[in-house]
């Protein structure tokens, strides 16, 4: 009888309980005598963030360590991406005389037409498909695989959690281990602990955690989550995500003083009364002198409840020293939006009013559209804060009114 060995790749950023069960239950189903697991090196459809190939071969060997499971060094090794079918080939090549079997997700099985070379794929190894709900019709797409190219597909249908890898990434960032831990297999989280792993924005985190109460930074985290959530469709930059949604609030509870007027602007200083306060060595990287010696700059006669946004991108620009424009400009406009918005900008906007604990009417419908159409949910957002504040203040922003004009008038001329 021939050695059976199952082949599973992919980034595994972090490999998490999902990734561990599939891998566990497949070997199970199919009598598999070894599985190989390929990560990624640095594969071209996603930006591994957080950490090297030695770091992830360290998780998945802890991970899978009661499975006959090999960590392959193919991608390592060869220092590049390979395609799907050079590298079942050569695990193929270095296994003579067994039967490969290439595991993939029932999400990806309608997609490997596109391919490199899909039929040198299914001439060397048959096909295991993964189907979970949600998935495509996988049995459909397995009757199209085998009449096109004589694809030997069978399904496995397992009984595994739906875990999100950037879900998990976001929880490490934001320093929340003991969530990310329940979503993680057995000594996973020790490891990406000690080796520091998934702490990207760490400096700043330190910030908004001391420039912020319990309350807001709660909301904050949660805020962080629900943009990199709707972020998963929209497939925006993850950094530039998690960097604005985590900035957005940052000089809400900072108490400011007015100290001048330049051409249009207010100047501000930040209140020594709240310095004193504050514990400055907390922030790190010298950001409480940076803090106390800046001058920062709002539209001459910004209303309170509005003025923390402007104050907000002027921190991160002058204390932070955020660079990218995209992060500034979604910070400087969530509360208010403005006319021509960008996506990074809409979602941001969206995260802070439809964040977990945000409890409204219609807000599970929002947080249902934002999962699927950024623009759609932004505009039903946007619409109903409009016609809120309308019915309960005079005190409507400018730009909240320029933007809901220049939307509406863009859905009029679209047919929307």
């Amino acid at each position: 009888m021939l050695m059976k060995i199952g082949i599973f790749g992919g980034a595994f950023d972090p490999v998490h309980k999902g990734h561990a069960e599939i891998c566990k239950k497949v070997v199970a189903e199919y009598g598999l005598d070894k599985l190989i697991v390929v990560p990624s090196y640095n594969p071209p459809h996603k930006r591994i963030t957080g950490g090297s190939f030695l770091q992830r071969k360290k998780l998945l060997t802890a991970a899978l360590a009661d499975i006959p499971a090999e960590i392959s060094d193919i991608e390592y090794n060869d220092k590049k991406n390979n395609f799907t079918f050079e590298v079942v080939a050569k695990i193929a090549g270095a296994n003579l005389g067994c039967e490969p079997y290439y595991i993939v997700g029932g999400d990806a099985l309608s997609g490997m037409p596109s391919w490199k070379n899909p039929e040198r794929i299914f001439e060397t190894a048959a096909i295991i498909a993964i189907d979970r709900p949600g998935y495509p019709d996988v049995v459909g797409t397995a009757a199209r695989l085998r009449a096109e190219y004589g694809a030997r597909v069978s399904i496995s249908r397992i009984d595994a959690p739906d875990i999100s890898s950037n879900k998990i990434r976001t929880l490490l960032e934001l320093g929340d281990t003991a969530a990310a831990a329940g979503l993680l297999p057995d000594g996973v989280i020790e490891l990406i602990v000690k080796d520091g792993m998934y702490r990207r924005f760490r400096r700043y985190l330190r910030f908004v955690r001391a420039a912020s109460g319990d309350g807001l930074f709660g909301h904050v985290k949660r805020a962080v989550i629900a943009a990199s959530e709707y972020n998963e469709r929209a497939g925006l930059s993850s950094g530039k995500v998690f960097l604005s949604a985590l900035l957005h609030d940052a000089a809400k509870e900072i108490s400011f003083e007015a100290v001048g007027e330049d051409g249009g602007n207010t100047v501000y200083r930040v209140a020594e009364t709240w310095l004193r306060r504050v514990d400055g060595a907390s922030m790190g990287r010298g950001y409480y002198e940076k803090l106390r010696n800046s001058e920062y700059y709002a539209p001459s006669g910004t209303s309170k409840p509005v003025l923390h946004q402007f104050l907000g991108a002027e921190i991160a620009k002058k204390v932070l020293a955020v660079s990218d424009k995209a992060v500034i400009d979604a910070v400087r406009y969530h509360t208010t939006a403005k006319p021509g918005m960008t996506s990074l900008g809409k979602i941001v906007y969206l995260a802070d009013k439809t964040e977990a604990e945000r409890d409204y009417e219609g807000v599970d419908g929002l947080r249902r559209a934002a999962r699927l159409d950024i623009d759609g949910a932004f505009w039903n957002s946007l619409e109903r804060n409009y016609r809120y504040v309308s019915e309960k203040t005079a005190d409507m922003t400018g730009l909240t009114r320029e933007a809901y004009e220049y939307y509406s008038g863009r859905r009029s001329v679209n047919g929307g």
